[in-house]
């Protein structure tokens, strides 16, 4: 229903807010207004009841006195209506309560008030009523307790000769909605106003909460179709900024990738020329400097073009990735040890037998199935354990998983990395000088290839300094029932 009248709506939000307003004020005044209006008319047939009590007392009167009908009828104020019961007829409808509210009139005369759904309710009549109050102070006082019940009445007077007199008045004693339940109405309809209100508020705002999702996560927005113009207008800046901005880093992309490829043939006529150098000394500094260039450009050609999001997701087994990465660093004889990792553990769910509190273990094949990129997953961990072996000479390395994440861990026994520096390492071409060797070390774009990657699958790193020497580097990644 809101959207249908946002849609109604004009577009502009600048228009939309004061309609909105507008409305919701009309309607409460609107509501506000008719609720005072019933109350103020019960009020005022109450006391116009109240009014009766002469004109009904001169009419039991005549009746006592044994007048006819046609006389009784005009002794009758506007509103209310009287008539003598024939032999045999009930004293009220039979669809009615058998139970009324009694009460003495006069010496010899009794008075009986009752509803068509129960018993009248006592407070409605005065209580104070002096000892000496007659008739008609009386009969007012009982005609304006039936107004104020809100539900069909009629009173009867028992003559002393027998016969019965019912006033009835289907213009006062009706029913109709009761003080508390239009003050329950009138709360019920400003719940409903608070209530549409926010749900508007949420619908106008929801297109920009969009528009900032969009904008953090770096990718193109989408809109509803009730959204406002102005969020339409600031999606198109949106995807136009979004738009010139990839170009721009894929024009540097693709300058950088050619500056470094054209370096590549300076630096081999450089190679050709220092191996001609007849000083030894001289002719090993020249090409330990050329090697580290030509390193230096194709680690920087990979990195640009290493881009993960190009190749398309699949689901594989991360266990058999990271154990023939494994595998094909022990075969060349270096020092990787693939440890065993955890059984898988599952939450409990609680059932109506049991509590489900506490974790349970998975004792099989563990694949740890993600739906990842297995070139750029390879790569990634193919880095973490290249320099867990650069730097700390070792590389143990154990997989584990759950039912939410698969995590591969790398440990070595190196100098570890400074508490403060731990997220500077991610940066491209950040090295750290004190604790990893200048000359052994690489570009400062293997960490840097590893969070992006990481990033891409909706992973982390996590790094972790252990007790005396070593790093811990965790590669954590989703996974899902849907994604396995």
């Amino acid at each position: 229903m809101i959207e249908r009248l946002l849609a109604k709506l004009p577009q502009s939000l600048w228009r939309r807010l004061p309609l909105l307003a507008l409305g919701s004020l009309a309607f409460s005044v609107a509501l506000t207004g008719y609720v005072a209006l019933r109350l103020a008319e019960q009020r005022l047939d109450v006391a116009e009841a109240r009014a009766w009590g002469s004109a009904m007392s001169a009419i039991v009167a005549a009746a006592e006195q044994g007048r006819e009908q046609e006389r009784l009828s005009r002794l009758l104020p506007d509103g209310l209506q009287a008539r003598t019961l024939r032999s045999g007829e009930p004293d009220f409808p039979s669809a009615w309560s058998a139970t009324s509210y009694r009460r003495a009139i006069a010496p010899g005369l009794e008075a009986a008030a009752a509803l068509e759904d129960g018993l009248p309710r006592e407070r409605f009549f005065r209580k104070d009523l002096p000892p000496d109050a007659g008739m008609a102070a009386i009969l007012g006082n009982l005609s304006a307790g039936l107004a104020a019940q809100n539900r069909n009445g009629a009173l009867l007077i028992a003559l002393p000769d027998g016969r019965r007199l019912r006033f009835e008045s289907p213009a006062y004693w009706r029913a109709e909605a009761s003080e508390i339940e239009l003050l329950l109405l009138a709360a019920g309809g400003f719940l409903a106003i608070g209530i549409f209100l926010v749900s508007a508020g949420f619908h106008l705002a929801y297109p920009f909460r969009l528009l900032a999702e969009a904008a953090r996560e770096g990718r193109a927005p989408k809109l509803p179709l009730l959204a406002s113009s102005e969020a339409r207008s600031l999606a198109q800046t949106l995807r136009r900024d979004q738009g010139a901005l990839a170009e721009a880093l894929e024009e540097r992309t693709r300058m950088l990738a050619a500056i470094s490829h054209d370096l590549r043939t300076p630096a081999t006529r450089l190679r050709l020329r220092a191996e001609q150098i007849d000083d030894e000394t001289l002719r090993g500094k020249l090409l330990g400097d050329v090697e580290e260039m030509s390193a230096m450009i194709n680690d920087l050609l990979d990195f640009l073009k290493s881009d993960p999001v190009n190749e398309p997701p699949v689901p594989i087994s991360m266990k058999a990735l990271v154990e023939e990465i494994c595998e094909g660093y022990v075969d060349v004889g270096l020092p990787v040890v693939l440890e065993p990792g955890n059984p898988l553990q599952v939450k409990g769910v609680g059932t109506i037998f049991s509590s489900g509190q506490g974790r349970m273990q998975f004792i099989g094949p563990e694949t740890a199935r993600v739906m990842g990129r297995p070139g750029a997953l390879r790569r990634a961990v193919s880095n973490l354990i290249e320099n867990a072996l650069k730097y700390g000479g070792e590389a143990k390395v154990r997989i584990s998983a759950d039912a939410q994440e698969v995590t591969v861990e790398i440990t070595d026994r190196g100098p570890g990395i400074p508490d403060e520096e731990i997220q500077q390492v991610f940066k491209p071409f950040y090295r750290i000088e004190k604790s990893r060797n200048r000359d052994s070390g690489g570009s400062g774009l293997g960490l840097t290839v590893v969070k992006a990657i990481a990033d891409a699958h909706g992973g982390r790193i996590e790094m972790l300094n252990l007790p005396g020497f070593g790093l811990c580097v965790r590669f954590v990644m989703p996974r899902s029932l849907e994604q396995s």
